[in-house]
């Protein structure tokens, strides 16, 4: 029964995460939000039982995807108009 709550509960967390990266309107929450995304999708591979497809959805994903955002970011940021 424990089992059934936590997917419930890490795909509840994916659904507000997808929401908030795609609906905020400021770019570094977004961000944060696809942050929580990628890394709740990663449990959610590895509950169903696919823990390569997890590691690699944290190593870029979670982790190269969102560098180049936040480098992305900070350049544009420095940028005055």
């Amino acid at each position: 029964m424990e089992f059934v709550i936590i997917h419930v509960l890490v795909v509840l967390v994916s659904i507000i995460a997808a929401l908030i990266a795609v609906e905020v309107k400021d770019i570094l929450r977004a961000l944060i939000g696809f942050v929580i995304l990628s890394i709740s999708l990663s449990i959610v591979f590895y509950l169903l039982g696919a823990p390569y497809v997890s590691v690699f959805q944290l190593a870029i994903y979670a982790g190269a995807v969102v560098v180049l955002f936040v480098t992305a970011l900070h350049t544009m940021r420095r940028v005055k108009l």
